[in-house]
């Protein structure tokens, strides 16, 4: 320890260390229930992910679908429809077929005009 002006002795402490830098999230380090990203850029674990894994399966089984068939099957909002829609074309799952103002109006699955299907 070191002696005060009043010549009472107290303890010193070493200054306090640098917190160390945390690791980038991984599989192991992420917290529980913490989205990552696939290898398509689609949010693994979230509801956003489980939305578009439904659509991507109805969009499967269907040769086209609608956003309202989304808001329909899923029961979610039509803003939310047309987000996961878009999230789905720009990941390559889904391919969209356009009016003649360029507006998307119905959504078929990557896979299904694949090898030559219509």
């Amino acid at each position: 320890g070191a002696a005060t002006p009043s010549g009472s002795r107290r303890a010193t402490r070493p200054p306090p260390a640098a917190p160390a830098a945390a690791p980038p999230p991984t599989e192991s380090t992420a917290p529980a229930g913490a989205p990552s990203i696939a290898p398509d850029g689609l949010l693994l674990g979230t509801a956003a992910d489980r939305r578009q894994a439904r659509i991507a399966e109805l969009a499967s089984r269907h040769p086209r679908i609608t956003r309202k068939n989304v808001v329909d099957q899923l029961g979610c909002a039509p803003h939310t429809a047309a987000r996961d829609l878009r999230a789905l074309v720009a990941a390559g799952i889904l391919i969209a077929d356009h009016d003649r103002a360029g507006r998307a109006v119905a959504y078929r699955h990557a896979d299904r005009t694949a090898g030559g299907q219509p």
